[in-house]
């Protein structure tokens, strides 16, 4: 798992006890970045002990948050975000003290850039025998340029299958000879 803080100093911050009307101020957060992944580990450490809480909503009301950091009540607050897409997602974080003092959004913006895939369709239902075999390959997204996919049986070296794109698939043929009857085999897809 990837765990990414931001940090201004080396030493933790002074915790202070909350009086009056002062909310909790978030001192260090995970920064605005790009990832490639369908996750990201969302780390704050506010100035006092607090509950934080996220929404993918600006200007929500704190009681009205419905994410909820898994480590939170002190001063360092952790939360893991899943099930990411493409695109733009911006949290707002608002952290409130013993005193029922909530901080104003704080907001952290994350771009998810996943890499391609691809969905594999065979001209053969499996198991597959002895036969040339047409192969349509459907990407996640427009490649440039053409995308890579080989096959192989176990540890043996991967042969390329040659593709051709038509209508945004790319079309191609792999041959199976009588001596790959009984192995199992496996595709490898890169696109950029």
């Amino acid at each position: 798992t990837n765990i990414i803080s931001h940090s201004a100093q080396d030493t933790l911050p002074q915790v202070n006890s909350s009086t009056g009307t002062t909310p909790p101020a978030i001192l260090n957060a995970t920064p605005s970045k790009t990832i490639n992944q369908q996750y990201i580990q969302i780390r704050i450490t506010t100035n006092e002990s607090a509950v934080c809480r996220y929404s993918e909503t600006a200007n929500t009301n704190f009681s009205l948050m419905s994410g909820a950091f898994s480590v939170t009540g002190d001063i360092n607050h952790v939360v893991q975000i899943t099930g990411l897409t493409n695109g733009v997602h911006r949290y707002y974080i608002k952290c409130i003290n013993s005193n029922g003092n909530a901080n104003e959004d704080y907001s952290i913006q994350i771009l998810v850039d996943l890499p391609p895939s691809a969905k594999i369709e065979l001209s053969s239902p499996s198991p597959l025998k002895a036969d040339i075999i047409r192969v349509k390959l459907t990407p996640s997204e427009e490649l440039q340029p053409s995308p890579t996919l080989e096959y192989s049986y176990g540890t043996a070296t991967p042969i390329r299958i040659s593709l051709y794109e038509s209508e945004g698939t790319w079309l191609g043929e792999l041959i199976i000879s009588p001596s790959d009857n009984d192995k199992i085999g496996e595709f490898h897809f890169s696109g950029t």
